[in-house]
């Protein structure tokens, strides 16, 4: 980001000493020196939106964003993709530069041991740092409220659960 805003400081010099050799000539050869801030006002859109289009990319990466829709609807497939898991909610993600942090609470089945739990959130954890890199994922998990009619898991609390 650094290197592209030199690159737009360089540019906007060299757009700036063009239009001011371009409005000394133009004055020069037609005596109009309502030319010259004409050519001014003309250089002067082109640098401001330089400078926008600057600032807009790089706050994004002085500061904490969400990430894309696609990459967390993507997070969310890989969990409903496990059966074990009831569900999941108050997925937070943020972006601060290249790193992207991810953290959720996990609902688990209330019978589910803590080797069991602790296993399927290092999957998860495993899974999304494959798809997405340079990530951290947080998992706090939760025991499930009973709510047996929306739970897509089988356990014995459910009727007809193994």
């Amino acid at each position: 980001l650094a290197l592209e805003g030199n690159a737009h400081n360089i540019a906007a010099d060299v757009y700036s000493a063009g239009a001011v050799l371009a409005g000394l000539v133009a004055v020069r050869f037609s005596g109009l020196n309502i030319l010259d801030p004409i050519i001014a006002l003309g250089v002067s859109v082109p640098i401001v939106k330089s400078g926008y289009d600057v600032l807009h990319k790089s706050f994004g990466g002085l500061v904490d964003v969400k990430l894309p829709e696609a990459e967390e609807t993507m997070i969310e497939e890989t969990i409903i993709a496990h059966g074990e898991v009831v569900s999941f909610h108050e997925l937070r993600t943020r972006k601060v530069g290249s790193q992207r942090h991810i953290d959720l609470h996990l609902v688990m089945p209330r019978e589910a041991s803590v080797d069991e739990a602790h296993r399927i959130c290092d999957q998860l954890e495993q899974e999304i740092a494959n798809k997405l890199r340079q990530t951290n994922v947080i998992i706090h998990v939760e025991p499930c409220s009973q709510q047996c009619a929306q739970c897509p898991s089988s356990c014995p609390e459910r009727p007809g659960g193994d």
